[in-house]
């Protein structure tokens, strides 16, 4: 037997308190769990499975042996799913309730071939000076007498043939231009295209720190597999440059 004394000055107060001790243990024991094993064809424990409800708010992954547990569930029905690459998905509803709080569920999947993305690599074979396309005159790989424009183009085999290891030893094989100070600056055709008054692109995109946004030393030519010189009004392109 239970009793309550209030006093009467705080009995709302106390009395509320009270009552929210005696709920806890019955909030403690709304929350369910579902747990059980995943398997595959030949009854193998399958690891790194994604079992998820249907609903997106609870996943988990299977262990070494294809053990999953699924904690915390509220009452009410779920759907769990079940996915991974090369076996079928596989579906089974339960009921979390106040009579059953706890649920095993044991998944065999079915081997199935999955067809994924294509993923297309690309490459050049060239191996000499020599470059036929460009990719900074129309911002896609274009053949060079396709491009109305004035580029020039530096492989990555004379940069490794000179010993090019700085953006500067790599223009002294471009006409037109030259090295305007020790830092990364340079001349094209006569304007200075460096730390104030241009930039470089990295892949297509505007670079960061120390390739034309910085007044620092010119960066180095590792990992660099071309560079490309825009000449003329076709860097106007490319926004607030110099010709």
């Amino acid at each position: 037997m239970l009793r309550v004394f209030v006093c009467p000055a705080a009995g709302p107060r106390l009395l509320f308190f009270y009552l929210l001790l005696l709920s806890l243990p019955a909030l403690s024991q709304s929350l369910g769990r579902a747990n059980g094993r995943v398997t595959g064809p030949a009854g193998q424990g399958l690891e790194g499975v994604s079992v998820v409800d249907v609903s997106g708010r609870f996943a988990t992954l299977t262990d070494a042996s294809g053990h999953f547990v699924l904690d915390k569930l509220p009452l009410g029905d779920y759907t769990l799913l079940t996915r991974s690459l090369g076996y079928a998905e596989s579906r089974q509803a339960l009921r979390i309730s106040a009579e059953q709080l706890t649920i095993t569920l044991n998944f065999q999947l079915v081997a199935s071939t999955n067809a994924i993305q294509e993923v297309e690599v690309l490459g050049r074979k060239e191996t000499t000076y020599k470059s036929d396309y460009s990719f900074v005159g129309t911002r896609t790989s274009t053949d060079l007498i396709d491009v109305p424009q004035s580029i020039s183009t530096v492989t990555k085999e004379l940069m490794e043939d000179r010993q090019a290891y700085r953006l500067t030893d790599v223009v002294k094989n471009v006409a037109g231009v030259t090295q305007y100070s020790h830092y990364d600056d340079f001349t094209i055709r006569g304007f200075r295209n460096g730390y104030e008054s241009g930039f470089r692109l990295l892949n297509g995109l505007r670079s960061g720190f120390s390739y034309g946004n910085a007044f620092v030393q010119a960066p180095l030519t590792v990992n660099l597999e071309r560079v490309e010189v825009l000449k003329g009004p076709g860097a106007a392109l490319f926004g607030d440059i110099n010709p």
